[in-house]
């Protein structure tokens, strides 16, 4: 008589985490995430980052997947480093998730707006007015209510703290 033994193995499945914070140390909550495979074509998204600045993605199969911030939240600057994340242990988001070895890390921005306006006498003009040391988006378009306006917006502040000059050269 012949018996036929049929094994039934259960795929082995384990989980990531990961943490968000800024130049400062603190939790930065609503960074999205992305885990692609080693095949390059297989990507699972994490939830958003809570307000601990974690996140999980679970469910997937042993492998070496490249972790990536795919969208920094309002305010801050994207992370644009990768982490390699081998998942060879069985895992879920609750136990056992293999975190990522290093904080993913955003740039905190700031906006600066600097304005000049004739103190009444009609005489005085702003021929320019520019700032160093800054990144960001610039414009020349003035501020309701004043002569001349430089705004900049998307400023870096990274190293922290970060020192601006501004120069208004202003003709009397």
């Amino acid at each position: 008589e012949t018996v036929t033994c049929t094994f039934n193995d259960k795929l082995l499945e384990g989980a990531i985490s990961i943490h968000k914070t800024d130049t400062k140390g603190n939790d930065v909550a609503g960074a999205k995430f992305t885990a692609t495979a080693s095949d390059g074509t297989t990507v699972y998204n994490f939830p958003d980052t809570d307000a601990s600045g974690n996140a999980c993605v679970e469910n997937l199969p042993f492998d070496t997947y490249t972790v990536a911030e795919t969208a920094a939240p309002p305010g801050y600057t994207k992370d644009t480093s990768t982490q390699q994340v081998t998942v060879n242990s069985a895992g879920t988001c609750a136990s056992g998730a293999t975190p990522a070895a290093n904080d993913f890390v955003d740039v905190p921005l700031s906006d600066i707006q600097v304005n000049f306006r004739d103190g009444g006498s009609g005489k005085t003009s702003a021929t320019s007015i520019t700032c160093d040391n800054t990144t960001g988006t610039g414009s020349d378009t003035p501020a309701t209510g004043w002569d001349a306006s430089h705004t900049v917006t998307g400023v870096e502040v990274d190293p922290s703290p970060l020192t601006i000059h501004c120069t208004i050269t202003i003709d009397p």
